[in-house]
């Protein structure tokens, strides 16, 4: 991960009834920072790399660096590499609430394992705790 360029994200969806009023501004924040705890994205967002994230939903987020030059550099990419991608043809599983493609030539996501030791394992389930405190 640290000489990656960017982070593809798959999401889980921002709950319905969630504390923003607005569905449109649960979905941003959702890209930005995750929503209100670590239950809904919050631990999972990486800062020092461009996301672009995707939940079970449909919904898509682009969380790149904000300064005016970062920023410019990211969205060429990815309209670089969306030009490049297949299109795939969707099925939606409405039971599930999950798409899926039947036509794509992607790897499968894989859980990445980190070697972490006991006492930054506690400190970690300590911020996860204060954070959604």
């Amino acid at each position: 991960m640290d000489t990656s360029s960017g982070i593809s994200q798959l999401s889980t969806p921002v709950p319905a009834d969630t504390h923003i009023s607005f569905y449109d501004s649960a979905i941003a924040n959702n890209s930005l920072h995750g929503v209100s705890s670590s239950a809904y994205n919050a631990g999972n967002r990486w800062f020092d790399k461009s996301q672009f994230i995707v939940s079970r939903d449909g919904v898509v987020g682009l969380n790149v660096e904000h300064s005016p030059f970062d920023g410019h550099v990211g969205v060429a990419v990815l309209e670089a590499a969306l030009a490049e991608t297949p299109t795939a043809e969707v099925v939606i599983q409405q039971e599930a609430g999950a798409a899926t493609s039947t036509n794509c030539h992607f790897c499968a996501p894989r859980l990445l394992d980190w070697n972490i030791s006991p006492s930054l394992c506690e400190k970690l389930e300590m911020a996860r705790d204060l954070f959604d405190t």
